[in-house]
């Protein structure tokens, strides 16, 4: 047995997390909107939670590879250079348990409704300064600022996250 080996065992039945959002699926949210939904849980042991947690974020990815070459047509040599970052943009967490004293027992098999409702910021919650080698070239910016909007953009060969050459902002 290895110093991180699994048990043979299999782990015992989990319960259930679905999150509901209260507004259509194309709904554009925009600073400062309420986005409102409820959780269903169930569980098929009985637990007593401490809390449960529903979380919203947002999140910047890009990945972009470069490449120069050099040498004679018959001696080239190509050199890569690859960046990539993720930057947050914000995090808000809500315990959907917190109102609840005491803590509330699950009966199996039974299902649970709870609410919930976030503000979506009107802006980045992080400050970005000395990540970089300089925060000062544009056309970057390092300090808290709006927030943008989501897209894609990723070239002919990068159609998926798992190859360069993309940069995406998404929340969840």
């Amino acid at each position: 047995m290895g110093l991180f080996s699994r048990s043979k065992e299999p782990e015992g039945p989990l319960p259930s997390l679905t999150v509901y959002i209260s507004t259509p699926e194309d709904t554009v949210f925009h600073p400062d909107d309420t986005v409102t939904g409820h959780v269903s849980f169930s569980t098929p042991v009985p637990l007593t939670p401490q809390a449960l947690e529903v979380n919203f974020w947002g999140m910047s990815t890009v990945w972009l590879r470069t490449s120069h070459s050099t040498g004679p047509s018959d001696n080239r040599s190509t050199e890569y250079h690859h960046y990539r970052d993720n930057a947050p943009l914000f995090q808000v967490s809500t315990n959907v348990l917190d109102t609840l004293l005491p803590p509330p027992y699950f009966v199996p098999n039974e299902t649970y409704t709870f609410p919930f409702q976030f503000r979506v910021p009107a802006g980045t919650s992080s400050n970005r300064s000395g990540f970089y080698k300089s925060d000062d070239e544009a056309p970057w910016t390092v300090q808290p600022h709006p927030l943008p909007p989501t897209m894609l953009w990723c070239t002919s060969t990068s159609s998926t996250k798992e190859y360069p050459d993309h940069a995406f902002i998404e929340y969840g």
